[in-house]
């Protein structure tokens, strides 16, 4: 004796349902027709075929890459020591004093002011910086953003809410030493 399934009413009525919809016989057949025309397993591509695809692709790609990344930059990246001696020489203190724990004005300025120097025209991030000078990235983050609103950089970003200051609020006297600080290091 053969084998019958139990078909309940409900079994019945979907399986009708699904032979009057024409798109799922049409979806079928379609699947049958792509299945049978695609090879079991793609050629492999030899070490030639593949250097000729990715040359092909990054030179399409090329102009891509320039407009989303800019003009390449050939400019090396500034030592932080450079950026240390020099502006510990301007505020006649010595590279170890820049470094020191201290929080007073005398000392935490100019590492502050060292800081932003280093990550507008050194590139560094602020956990490198704060590798650096021995704590973590959060001290140069305040130091940057410090220093970027006190003379008016909007390029260092500053926290949700914090508008740039007015041009009569700034700190001129910082604006200066910043410009002579770049001169010195030929930024």
């Amino acid at each position: 004796m053969l084998y019958k399934p139990l078909l309940t009413s409900a079994h019945r009525r979907q399986h009708a349902d699904y032979l009057k919809n024409r798109r799922h016989i049409d979806a079928g057949a379609m699947r049958l027709r792509v299945g049978s025309a695609l090879p079991a397993r793609p050629k492999p591509l030899s070490k030639t075929e593949k250097e000729g695809i990715i040359a092909a692709l990054s030179t399409l790609m090329q102009p891509v890459f320039a407009l989303l990344l800019g003009a390449p930059q050939r400019r090396t990246r500034m030592k932080w020591d450079e950026i240390k001696r020099v502006v510990a020489a301007f505020y006649k203190l010595t590279p170890v004093e820049i470094l020191a724990r201290e929080r007073t004005y005398r000392i935490s300025h100019p590492r502050f002011v060292c800081m932003y120097l280093a990550k507008k025209f050194a590139g560094y991030s602020y956990g490198e910086i704060g590798r650096l000078i021995h704590t973590d990235h959060s001290v140069p983050l305040y130091g940057a953003r410090y220093v970027a609103l006190r003379i008016g950089d909007t390029s260092i970003s500053q926290p949700k809410g914090v508008r740039p200051l007015p041009p009569e609020r700034l700190d001129k006297k910082l604006c200066e030493e910043i410009a002579h600080l770049e001169k010195a290091l030929g930024v």
